[in-house]
Protein backbone atom coordinates (compact mmCIF):
# COMPACT_ATOMS: atom_id res chain seq x y z
CA UNK A 1 0.00 0.00 0.00
CA UNK A 2 1.46 3.63 -1.11
CA UNK A 3 1.76 5.42 2.00
CA UNK A 4 0.07 8.58 2.76
CA UNK A 5 1.20 11.99 1.17
CA UNK A 6 0.00 15.00 -0.19
CA UNK A 7 0.60 14.05 -3.93
CA UNK A 8 -1.31 15.94 -7.04
CA UNK A 9 -4.51 15.51 -7.54
CA UNK A 10 -5.53 14.64 -11.55
CA UNK A 11 -8.02 15.28 -14.23
CA UNK A 12 -10.32 12.64 -12.27
CA UNK A 13 -10.31 14.04 -8.62
CA UNK A 14 -9.30 13.02 -5.77
CA UNK A 15 -8.54 8.89 -5.21
CA UNK A 16 -11.87 7.15 -3.84
CA UNK A 17 -10.45 3.85 -4.29
CA UNK A 18 -10.40 1.58 -1.42
CA UNK A 19 -6.76 0.78 -2.69
CA UNK A 20 -4.28 2.52 -3.72
CA UNK A 21 -0.68 1.11 -5.28
CA UNK A 22 2.82 2.10 -4.39
CA UNK A 23 3.51 4.04 -8.03
CA UNK A 24 3.53 7.40 -7.38
CA UNK A 25 0.09 9.03 -8.66
CA UNK A 26 -0.22 11.37 -12.24
CA UNK A 27 3.70 11.69 -12.17
CA UNK A 28 3.54 11.48 -15.96
CA UNK A 29 -0.23 12.87 -16.91
CA UNK A 30 -3.13 14.41 -14.83
CA UNK A 31 -4.98 12.10 -17.48
CA UNK A 32 -3.49 9.00 -15.83
CA UNK A 33 -3.41 8.40 -12.36
CA UNK A 34 -0.63 5.13 -12.28
CA UNK A 35 1.36 5.10 -15.59
CA UNK A 36 3.32 1.93 -14.82
CA UNK A 37 0.34 0.47 -13.86
CA UNK A 38 -1.81 1.57 -16.22
CA UNK A 39 0.55 0.43 -19.29
CA UNK A 40 0.81 -3.45 -18.05
CA UNK A 41 -3.47 -3.45 -18.47
CA UNK A 42 -2.40 -3.43 -22.53
CA UNK A 43 -0.48 -7.05 -21.59
CA UNK A 44 -3.90 -8.14 -20.15
CA UNK A 45 -5.82 -6.99 -22.64
CA UNK A 46 -3.42 -7.74 -25.64
CA UNK A 47 -3.13 -11.52 -24.77
CA UNK A 48 -7.21 -12.34 -25.37
CA UNK A 49 -7.36 -10.48 -28.37
CA UNK A 50 -4.38 -12.22 -29.90
CA UNK A 51 -5.93 -15.63 -28.56
CA UNK A 52 -9.38 -14.80 -30.15
CA UNK A 53 -7.60 -14.09 -33.43
CA UNK A 54 -6.29 -17.15 -32.94
CA UNK A 55 -9.27 -19.80 -31.98
CA UNK A 56 -11.30 -17.97 -35.10
CA UNK A 57 -8.81 -19.97 -37.23
CA UNK A 58 -9.62 -23.38 -35.32
CA UNK A 59 -13.39 -23.49 -34.68
CA UNK A 60 -13.44 -24.19 -31.60
CA UNK A 61 -16.36 -24.48 -29.44
CA UNK A 62 -18.04 -21.03 -28.06
CA UNK A 63 -16.88 -21.48 -24.46
CA UNK A 64 -13.53 -20.59 -25.22
CA UNK A 65 -14.82 -17.27 -26.37
CA UNK A 66 -16.31 -16.36 -23.79
CA UNK A 67 -12.96 -17.26 -22.02
CA UNK A 68 -11.31 -15.16 -23.92
CA UNK A 69 -13.92 -11.98 -24.16
CA UNK A 70 -13.69 -12.21 -20.06
CA UNK A 71 -9.78 -12.09 -19.87
CA UNK A 72 -10.28 -8.78 -22.30
CA UNK A 73 -12.52 -7.57 -19.75
CA UNK A 74 -10.36 -7.95 -16.76
CA UNK A 75 -7.85 -5.65 -19.01
CA UNK A 76 -10.36 -3.18 -19.71
CA UNK A 77 -11.53 -2.68 -15.94
CA UNK A 78 -7.83 -3.14 -14.66
CA UNK A 79 -7.02 0.15 -16.85
CA UNK A 80 -10.16 2.05 -16.27
CA UNK A 81 -9.01 1.70 -12.63
CA UNK A 82 -5.17 2.36 -12.55
CA UNK A 83 -5.94 5.31 -14.73
CA UNK A 84 -8.19 7.33 -12.66
CA UNK A 85 -8.18 5.27 -9.08
CA UNK A 86 -11.72 5.89 -8.68
CA UNK A 87 -14.07 3.54 -6.36
CA UNK A 88 -16.77 2.62 -9.67
CA UNK A 89 -13.45 1.48 -11.49
CA UNK A 90 -11.59 0.12 -8.59
CA UNK A 91 -14.92 -2.81 -8.81
CA UNK A 92 -14.62 -2.96 -12.42
CA UNK A 93 -11.27 -4.23 -12.10
CA UNK A 94 -12.38 -6.68 -9.17
CA UNK A 95 -15.79 -8.02 -9.78
CA UNK A 96 -14.56 -8.65 -13.64
CA UNK A 97 -11.53 -11.21 -11.94
CA UNK A 98 -14.03 -12.86 -10.14
CA UNK A 99 -16.70 -13.53 -12.84
CA UNK A 100 -13.55 -14.38 -15.38
CA UNK A 101 -12.27 -16.94 -13.05
CA UNK A 102 -15.67 -18.32 -12.53
CA UNK A 103 -15.42 -18.63 -16.49
CA UNK A 104 -12.28 -20.61 -16.27
CA UNK A 105 -13.20 -22.71 -13.53
CA UNK A 106 -16.01 -23.61 -15.64
CA UNK A 107 -13.88 -24.38 -18.63
CA UNK A 108 -11.87 -26.83 -16.55
CA UNK A 109 -14.61 -28.78 -14.99
CA UNK A 110 -15.83 -28.89 -18.33
CA UNK A 111 -13.21 -29.94 -20.43
CA UNK A 112 -14.20 -33.65 -20.54
CA UNK A 113 -18.22 -33.06 -21.33
CA UNK A 114 -19.77 -34.25 -24.40
CA UNK A 115 -20.03 -31.60 -26.78
CA UNK A 116 -23.70 -29.07 -26.47
CA UNK A 117 -23.87 -30.75 -23.21
CA UNK A 118 -23.71 -28.13 -20.40
CA UNK A 119 -23.51 -28.59 -16.16
CA UNK A 120 -26.18 -26.27 -15.69
CA UNK A 121 -26.07 -26.96 -11.78
CA UNK A 122 -22.04 -26.32 -12.18
CA UNK A 123 -23.00 -22.55 -13.82
CA UNK A 124 -25.80 -21.79 -10.87
CA UNK A 125 -23.24 -22.02 -8.58
CA UNK A 126 -20.18 -20.11 -9.95
CA UNK A 127 -22.95 -17.80 -10.55
CA UNK A 128 -24.20 -17.58 -7.00
CA UNK A 129 -20.65 -17.26 -6.21
CA UNK A 130 -19.73 -14.08 -8.20
CA UNK A 131 -22.90 -12.47 -7.15
CA UNK A 132 -22.47 -13.62 -3.53
CA UNK A 133 -18.96 -12.84 -3.54
CA UNK A 134 -19.16 -9.12 -5.28
CA UNK A 135 -22.44 -8.19 -3.19
CA UNK A 136 -20.31 -8.90 -0.06
CA UNK A 137 -17.49 -7.09 -0.84
CA UNK A 138 -18.98 -4.24 -2.23
CA UNK A 139 -21.02 -4.64 1.36
CA UNK A 140 -17.88 -4.90 3.40
CA UNK A 141 -15.19 -3.33 1.29
CA UNK A 142 -12.32 -5.34 2.66
CA UNK A 143 -9.83 -6.07 0.03
CA UNK A 144 -8.41 -9.20 1.79
CA UNK A 145 -12.06 -10.54 1.05
CA UNK A 146 -11.65 -10.03 -2.18
CA UNK A 147 -7.96 -11.61 -2.78
CA UNK A 148 -8.91 -14.72 -0.97
CA UNK A 149 -12.08 -15.08 -2.80
CA UNK A 150 -9.60 -14.86 -6.42
CA UNK A 151 -7.35 -16.79 -4.64
CA UNK A 152 -9.75 -19.78 -4.27
CA UNK A 153 -10.19 -19.51 -8.02
CA UNK A 154 -6.71 -20.24 -8.76
CA UNK A 155 -6.40 -22.90 -6.39
CA UNK A 156 -9.33 -24.54 -7.67
CA UNK A 157 -8.33 -24.34 -11.22
CA UNK A 158 -4.75 -25.46 -10.65
CA UNK A 159 -6.16 -28.90 -8.72
CA UNK A 160 -8.15 -29.57 -11.54
CA UNK A 161 -5.37 -28.84 -14.01
CA UNK A 162 -3.45 -31.51 -12.26
CA UNK A 163 -6.18 -33.78 -13.20
CA UNK A 164 -6.59 -32.85 -16.34
CA UNK A 165 -2.07 -33.90 -16.64
CA UNK A 166 -2.88 -36.59 -15.03
CA UNK A 167 -5.67 -38.01 -17.34
CA UNK A 168 -3.66 -36.92 -20.47
CA UNK A 169 -0.16 -37.62 -19.85
CA UNK A 170 0.97 -35.13 -22.28
CA UNK A 171 4.23 -33.68 -20.68
CA UNK A 172 4.31 -30.63 -22.89
CA UNK A 173 0.80 -29.61 -21.89
CA UNK A 174 2.02 -29.98 -18.21
CA UNK A 175 4.84 -27.88 -18.37
CA UNK A 176 2.36 -25.46 -19.42
CA UNK A 177 0.49 -26.08 -15.99
CA UNK A 178 3.61 -25.86 -14.42
CA UNK A 179 4.61 -22.66 -15.97
CA UNK A 180 1.18 -20.94 -15.24
CA UNK A 181 1.95 -21.87 -11.57
CA UNK A 182 5.61 -20.30 -11.52
CA UNK A 183 4.36 -17.61 -12.97
CA UNK A 184 1.35 -16.77 -10.55
CA UNK A 185 3.82 -17.28 -7.62
CA UNK A 186 6.46 -14.77 -8.74
CA UNK A 187 4.32 -12.61 -9.68
CA UNK A 188 2.38 -12.82 -6.28
CA UNK A 189 5.98 -12.25 -4.34
CA UNK A 190 6.54 -9.18 -6.64
CA UNK A 191 2.95 -8.03 -5.23
CA UNK A 192 3.94 -8.32 -2.09
CA UNK A 193 7.00 -6.85 -2.11
CA UNK A 194 5.26 -3.57 -3.37
CA UNK A 195 2.79 -3.92 -0.52
CA UNK A 196 4.87 -4.40 2.24
CA UNK A 197 8.09 -2.42 1.64
CA UNK A 198 6.50 0.60 -0.88
CA UNK A 199 8.84 2.84 0.89
CA UNK A 200 12.00 1.42 0.66
CA UNK A 201 10.60 1.16 -3.50
CA UNK A 202 10.01 4.78 -3.75
CA UNK A 203 13.51 5.71 -2.25
CA UNK A 204 14.98 3.32 -4.73
CA UNK A 205 12.84 4.16 -7.70
CA UNK A 206 14.08 8.29 -6.75
CA UNK A 207 17.57 7.24 -7.56
CA UNK A 208 17.33 5.85 -11.12
CA UNK A 209 16.28 7.75 -14.13
CA UNK A 210 13.07 7.63 -16.24
CA UNK A 211 12.46 4.61 -17.57
CA UNK A 212 14.43 2.17 -15.23
CA UNK A 213 12.44 2.93 -12.44
CA UNK A 214 9.58 1.59 -14.12
CA UNK A 215 11.34 -1.97 -13.65
CA UNK A 216 10.94 -1.36 -9.80
CA UNK A 217 7.09 -1.06 -10.41
CA UNK A 218 6.43 -4.34 -9.28
CA UNK A 219 2.50 -3.80 -9.55
CA UNK A 220 2.81 -3.76 -13.13
CA UNK A 221 4.99 -6.57 -13.03
CA UNK A 222 2.38 -8.32 -11.18
CA UNK A 223 -0.19 -7.84 -14.07
CA UNK A 224 2.32 -8.82 -16.76
CA UNK A 225 2.80 -12.37 -14.86
CA UNK A 226 -0.34 -13.41 -13.86
CA UNK A 227 -1.70 -12.49 -17.60
CA UNK A 228 1.05 -14.68 -18.56
CA UNK A 229 0.36 -17.43 -16.14
CA UNK A 230 -3.71 -16.75 -17.03
CA UNK A 231 -2.57 -17.65 -20.90
CA UNK A 232 -0.18 -20.84 -19.75
CA UNK A 233 -3.70 -21.96 -17.78
CA UNK A 234 -5.98 -20.91 -20.79
CA UNK A 235 -3.56 -22.91 -23.49
CA UNK A 236 -3.65 -25.74 -21.16
CA UNK A 237 -7.23 -26.18 -21.04
CA UNK A 238 -8.13 -25.65 -24.42
CA UNK A 239 -5.58 -28.27 -25.38
CA UNK A 240 -6.73 -31.10 -22.69
CA UNK A 241 -10.59 -29.99 -24.44
CA UNK A 242 -9.48 -30.73 -27.61
CA UNK A 243 -8.02 -33.72 -26.66
CA UNK A 244 -10.77 -35.08 -25.01
CA UNK A 245 -12.55 -34.58 -28.61
CA UNK A 246 -9.70 -36.05 -30.34
CA UNK A 247 -8.66 -33.16 -32.64
CA UNK A 248 -4.94 -33.38 -32.32
CA UNK A 249 -4.11 -30.09 -30.68
CA UNK A 250 -0.26 -28.91 -31.01
CA UNK A 251 0.88 -25.83 -28.36
CA UNK A 252 3.20 -23.44 -30.50
CA UNK A 253 4.67 -20.42 -29.49
CA UNK A 254 4.26 -17.19 -30.91
CA UNK A 255 7.34 -15.09 -28.88
CA UNK A 256 6.91 -16.31 -25.53
CA UNK A 257 3.14 -16.55 -25.81
CA UNK A 258 1.68 -20.12 -25.94
CA UNK A 259 -1.24 -20.81 -28.42
CA UNK A 260 -3.44 -23.51 -30.21
CA UNK A 261 -3.27 -25.14 -33.12
CA UNK A 262 -4.90 -28.42 -35.09
CA UNK A 263 -1.89 -28.38 -37.95
CA UNK A 264 0.80 -30.39 -36.58
CA UNK A 265 2.82 -28.83 -38.82
CA UNK A 266 2.66 -25.41 -37.97
CA UNK A 267 6.52 -24.93 -36.84
CA UNK A 268 7.43 -23.87 -33.31
CA UNK A 269 5.00 -26.35 -31.46
CA UNK A 270 6.11 -27.57 -28.25
CA UNK A 271 7.64 -31.34 -28.63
Amino acid sequence: MAPASAEFVGAWGKPTSTLDWCEENYLASPYIAELWNSLSCFVIMGIPIVMLFSLSRRKVETRFYIGCWCFLAVGVGSLAFHMTLLYETQLMDELSMIFGGCVLVYLFYSDDYKPNYHNLPLVVFLLLYAVSVSCIYIITQQPIFHQVAFALQVITISLRGSYCYRLNKQSYSGKLLVLSIVLYLLGFLLWLVDQGFCADLRSVRAFLPSPLDGLLQFHAWWHTLSALGSQCLFAFCCHSRLMFLKRNPQIWTLGCLPLITLDAKENGHIQ
